[in-house]
């Protein structure tokens, strides 16, 4: 058949949302009232639809998220000390285009990671990249040599390299700036008295 070679195409080329647009279009007798148009349409609209899930779920996989937050299931009516709208205009990260950061700090148990998660799902929705990880982890792999990451004189931090003649916060800071990615900082207020 005529079709099965298109379907198979379709798949070579990687179009496999287009392919199984398709096949449902096939099955369904209701899609014969359309027109060439709109059936196209509508098949470049479900392989569009398919590319931009598989990119979310790579970068929530990636992101190495600690919960499935996200900023609609955040109960912002809890007394927590949370301002709605400070937490809604976080939500539309504006402050990653501008190279911002965020520090989420509280008492154990009034949802930190949580929030922390939720902003950065809504900034991968947005798409910019995330990454998870606690400030020790942070600071490990910024103020320690991982093994075979360093090449003098720089430090490998993912894909991007960091003069290892910087302070800490001079690595941060510049990590920060050239790396389009949403750090969220979580710590406990304890910490910040210490």
């Amino acid at each position: 058949m005529l079709i099965n070679a298109t379907i198979e195409k379709l798949q070579a080329l990687s179009l496999g949302g287009m392919a199984r647009a398709l096949e449902e279009q096939l099955e369904r007798p209701d899609y014969a009232g359309l027109s060439f148009e709109e059936r196209l349409g509508l098949l470049v609209d479900r392989e569009a639809t398919d590319r931009e899930n598989r990119r979310l779920a790579r970068q929530l996989k990636a992101a190495r998220l600690r919960s499935d937050a996200v900023i609609e299931d955040l109960d912002l009516r809890t007394p927590r000390g949370l301002d709605r709208s400070t937490v809604l205009s976080l939500a539309e990260s504006h402050w990653v285009d501008a190279h911002r950061n965020v520090l989420v700090t509280g008492p154990t148990g009034v949802g930190k990671t949580f929030v922390a998660c939720a902003l950065a799902h809504s900034a991968i929705r947005r798409g910019h990249t995330a990454r998870y990880l606690r400030i020790p982890r942070l600071l490990d792999e910024l103020v320690l040599d991982p093994i075979g990451s360093c090449q003098a004189p720089f430090c490998q931090f993912g894909s991007k390299s960091i003069p290892l003649r910087q302070t800490p916060q001079t690595r941060l800071r510049a990590l920060a700036m050239q790396w389009p990615m949403a750090f969220i900082f979580v710590l406990p207020a304890a910490r910040l008295r210490a």
